[in-house]
């Protein structure tokens, strides 16, 4: 899906990224996940082989709706506090970084479900 809030990363910064979150693993593959709206989303591979999901927000300076600013953060938080309260099955957030050092916007790295589909719409999901 094409969207104007969706801030693609190039290979170099997608290994900043999980260096600052996995290190001493590397980024062995990633592939974008197509169907989302707002956030670019990657399947990200580790060297060690472990797949994860990286979420990057809309790039500072990008117009959104009012309730959509920050709404990375409000993300993080819902999923921390669905675990913590409800026992809800949600993606276990392995690194959230809003510094905007490595890229203009909040990176989330994310693992729990396995999307299995570049298609979020058609993919089976495992829990």
């Amino acid at each position: 899906m094409e969207s104007l809030t969706k801030n693609r990363q190039n290979e170099e910064t997608l290994r900043k990224m999980v260096g600052r979150f996995f290190h001493p693993l590397e980024l062995q593959s990633y592939k974008e996940l197509t169907e989302g709206y707002f956030n670019v989303a990657y399947e990200v591979t580790l060297s060690s082989g472990e797949a994860v999901i990286l979420k990057v927000a809309p790039a500072n300076g990008i117009r959104v709706m009012t309730y959509e600013r920050n709404i990375m953060c409000a993300e993080v938080q819902a999923m921390e506090m669905a675990l913590e309260h409800g026992g809800i099955p949600v993606p276990k957030v392995l690194g959230y970084d809003d510094s905007h050092t490595i890229c203009w916007g909040d990176p989330l790295l994310e693992v729990g479900f396995r999307i299995h589909s570049d298609n979020l719409f058609s993919g089976t999901v495992m829990a």
